[in-house]
């Protein structure tokens, strides 16, 4: 087994590493549940790697993640993550206030366009939520600016932007959930729309915010530092996308495409080792 393990990898595997995420339709990706006992022995790994997963979990979830790691790091093991930058959000949005204020050229889209940033992904009620309805603009008018701060994802929504929206108000639509039932499921679904009459379309939102998509956390670097401390972990650094305590890091494009180019420009990056003697 491979001494490098990638948690909540998604799409971005790569077949050097162990690959584990929540759900898996890929027979390389083991499916597991994050919040759940990591199912390898103590000391399996030399690097343990995870991008954008921290903020997907309750505060004390992602702590307990975090435990897990050191436990199946050897010592003096590599831990990398990446998150979504709370401070770099926050300093844009400002820098876009100002610019507004003062009445500069693209700052009213810029403005939007960290609204959204800033608030979307913890308060949307369905998948993609205003994100995608702004990225499916036929004429953004800050698309160099969203694809400098947001990367692949923001250029893969723009892409698809000639695909046309469910209406999302017609009622007869399947659930997200529906959609995936077989038959029982979707019988005890029409049950509870019926039991359940208008209350029905708050257990979909209840399900959807139970589903992986919502932020539920968000970390700068204090914050992150401070809490890779409390789990035990020492000579913490912050990182560029490129840069790490492993050697060949770039070569697994992970952080970073086969061009060079960054993956997620809005991602704090932190490594931390795992003690010698602990």
């Amino acid at each position: 087994m491979s001494k490098y393990l990638n948690l909540g990898c998604g799409a971005r595997i790569n077949g050097s590493w162990v690959n584990l995420d929540f759900n898996s339709a890929n027979p390389e990706v083991i499916k597991h549940d994050l919040r759940a006992p990591l199912p390898f022995s103590d000391h399996s790994f030399r690097a343990v790697y995870h991008s954008h997963v921290l903020e997907h979990l309750k505060a004390s979830e992602g702590e307990y993640l975090l435990r897990e790691c050191v436990r199946i790091l050897e010592p003096g093991g590599i831990l990398r993550i990446a998150v979504p930058d709370l401070e770099s959000i926050i300093r844009a949005y400002i820098t876009a206030l100002d610019d507004v204020r003062a009445g500069k050229k693209d700052a009213i889209s810029h403005h939007e366009w960290l609204l959204l940033e800033l608030y979307d992904q913890t308060t949307r009620e369905e998948s993609g939520g205003e994100i995608v309805t702004y990225l499916h603009k036929p004429n953004l008018a800050c698309e160099d600016f969203i694809i400098s701060r947001w990367g692949f994802e923001a250029k893969k929504i723009i892409r698809s932007r000639t695909i046309a929206l469910p209406d999302r108000s017609d009622p007869h639509l399947l659930s997200f959930y529906q959609s995936r039932l077989n038959l029982t499921g979707r019988i005890r679904e029409r049950f509870l729309r019926f039991l359940l009459g208008n209350d029905y379309e708050q257990l979909n939102i209840c399900r959807f915010r139970n589903s992986g998509e919502i932020h539920k956390c968000m970390y700068d670097e204090i914050r992150l530092r401070r809490l890779l401390t409390k789990v035990g972990l020492e000579s913490i650094v912050r990182r560029e996308p490129s840069t790490s305590y492993l050697e060949n890091w770039s070569s697994f494009n992970l952080d970073t495409e086969i061009d060079g180019s960054v993956y997620k420009p809005d991602s704090l990056y932190i490594e931390a080792l795992r003690p010698e003697t602990k």
